[in-house]
């Protein structure tokens, strides 16, 4: 026999006074849904891990020689520990305190306008010019790029930016002009910095995005045809140059095809490099035994350290490391699958999309299948504001995932009472 009308309603009631404790059940229970965070910790733990350990194995002679580091074999091993620490507790904090719903228009168009502004900034007496480039800001004692800023914000304004013109984007006109919007900000960092590497990277970023989210593949196809013909075209220029003049892009296109004829300028890095991997073989010469680091190969705890993890740690550690990157990308790519809203989707996507497309470039250079283009490897290269950032973008990551495993218990959680409400009412 059916209940009361009566108690129908105190049976509701009852369920509307429980629904406060939902976020609490929803948040216990979230934690045994799923353990890819687990995964994603240790895999980000190694890829961090290593890259303090092949820092300071690549740093610690040249330190130790060198009055701008008071000779000191642990300078930029402990600068970059300190971001490392900083750049965790910053990401422990956006896991737990930030949530991608509060990720609107508003915040979205501050990320925008902050990408113009730190571009104008290098311009400023702010700007600071290190070995030719002006691609950093200092302020007081403390010195950053602005680029890898430039990253997050575009990541935030990117996702807002598809959640409100998805449905627009398979029509051609509409894509050219989502395209020129980002490609504003980038072109200006690029014409103040020249730094072509960072902005190629967040180009990319743009352009996979919109790949993945628009119907329209045809126009994207013609664009990388495109893309690879005007490529093609420069090469053939450069080689019709000869190299050694004033355009060193030219001389490194010819010296990434030729890099013995250019080893003593824009070869010779290339060819230390390939010199360090050549001599590590299968297993390496150990830890620290690296000859390379010692001088023949220039900032070797930057843009070639993969040279050196393939000399020290052999082509064993360099397809551990690429393991690692293949482990971590492909996790953070399932949780922006997993994502029911399409800005946490967008940003996991464009974080794995950043660190994908930066390892691939790092890595092509040091094996010179691509011309140098003096890109950091992601987590492990020196470089405290990068490693900074990239930590808080994978705290923007581990907030998608925790969202989607509390939305996850909490639709469990309604199912569950929504039958028990049912088998009380019968």
């Amino acid at each position: 026999m059916g209940r009361s009308k009566k108690q129908y309603k105190q049976a509701v009631k009852e369920r509307k006074e429980n629904r406060k404790h939902e976020d609490k059940r929803a948040g216990r229970l979230s934690v045994l849904l799923d353990r890819r965070d687990f995964i994603l910790s240790m895999t980000l733990l190694l890829l961090c891990s290593l890259g303090i350990i092949m820092l300071y194995s690549a740093s610690s002679y040249v330190c130790s020689i060198k009055e701008e580091y008071n000779y000191d074999s642990l300078y930029l091993f402990k600068r970059q520990t300190v971001f490392l620490v900083a750049g965790i507790v910053a990401m422990l904090l956006v896991r737990r305190f930030i949530s991608y719903n509060f990720i609107d228009r508003g915040i979205a168009v501050m990320a925008y306008v902050s990408m113009i502004v730190l571009a104008i900034a290098l311009k400023t007496p702010l700007g600071h010019t290190v070995k030719g480039a002006r691609r950093w800001i200092k302020l007081g004692g403390f010195t950053f790029q602005p680029a890898e800023l430039y990253k997050i914000a575009l990541i935030i304004s990117l996702a807002v930016a598809i959640k409100y013109y998805y449905q627009y984007l398979s029509i051609t006109l509409n894509l050219f002009i989502f395209w020129v919007i980002f490609i504003i900000p980038i072109g200006l960092l690029f014409f103040i910095s020249n730094d072509l590497s960072s902005c190629a990277v967040m180009a990319g970023m743009v352009f996979m995005t919109t790949f993945v989210c628009s119907r329209n593949k045809k126009i994207h196809f013609l664009v990388m045809a495109a893309v690879v013909f005007i490529g093609l075209l420069l090469v053939m220029y450069a080689l019709k140059s000869g190299g050694g003049g004033d355009n060193f892009r030219y001389n490194r296109v010819n010296a990434w095809l030729n890099p013995e004829a250019f080893i003593k300028y824009e070869g010779y890095q290339i060819m230390q490099g390939l010199y360090a991997i050549a001599s590590g073989g299968l297993f390496g010469k150990g830890l620290g035994n690296s000859y390379q680091k010692l001088g023949p190969i220039p900032e070797a705890h930057n843009d070639m350290i993969f040279s050196i993890i393939c000399e020290e740690l052999g082509i064993v550690g360099a397809a551990v490391v690429i393991g690692l990157f293949i482990i971590l990308i492909f996790h953070i790519i399932k949780i922006s699958g997993d994502s029911r809203n399409i800005v946490g989707s967008v940003m996991t996507l464009n974080v794995a999309l950043h660190i994908g497309l930066q390892a691939i470039i790092n890595i092509a250079v040091n094996t010179n299948t691509i011309p140098n283009t003096g890109i950091a490897l992601p987590f492990i290269s020196y470089g405290g504001t990068a490693l900074f950032c990239l930590l808080l973008e994978m705290g923007l990551v581990y907030a998608v995932e925790r969202q989607n495993r509390i939305e996850t218990a909490r639709t469990i959680i309604r199912v569950s009472d929504e039958n028990n409400l049912e088998n009380y009412l019968e």
